[in-house]
């Protein structure tokens, strides 16, 4: 494996001399493993964007406005930091997906599953608008832009 393993140079000494079989079976496992919890931690952070959104108004319309302003900070602050999250997320599960498809390429393994423009090996840099990541951060910014304004409307 070596040099060309996908990653880090301490890591591809890992991978030295191991079945490159096995390598490439514990990359799938990893990537898969990656995908799982970048879905799972985006279901949670969305869930309590939104549960921040719906205490804020719920306050706002029981007329406690000083607190309602501070949730509906609470979730833009959110929104900000799972975006971050959600950036840094992917930055490991690309991370993952290159091991995996770096050891399949070195074994000889066609393409199989290439569903995506980063599976088919699509240049990276290439502005994509419709991808699930920026699809992400639109949401979460639209999320955070409603808290922005529950905060205005309650400090007015």
């Amino acid at each position: 494996m070596g040099r060309g393993c996908g990653l880090s140079p301490i890591l591809c000494d890992v991978t030295d001399g191991l079945d490159p079989v096995e390598v490439l079976r514990v990359r799938v496992e990893e990537y898969r493993f990656q995908v799982q919890l970048n879905a799972s931690r985006t279901n949670y952070w969305f869930s309590l964007v939104a549960a921040l959104l719906v205490v804020g108004a719920t306050l706002a319309g029981l007329g406690v406005r000083p607190a309602a302003a501070a949730v509906f900070g609470l979730a833009a602050a959110a929104s900000g930091l799972c975006g971050c999250a959600v950036h840094v997320q992917h930055g490991y599960y690309q991370a993952a997906r290159d091991a995996m498809l770096g050891s399949a390429v070195e074994l000889g393994v066609p393409r199989l599953l290439a569903t995506t423009p980063g599976m088919r090996g699509v240049a990276r840099g290439r502005l994509r608008v419709a991808t699930v990541t920026v699809l992400l951060f639109l949401m979460l910014s639209l999320a955070g832009l409603v808290a922005g304004v529950g905060v205005l409307t309650t400090v007015s």
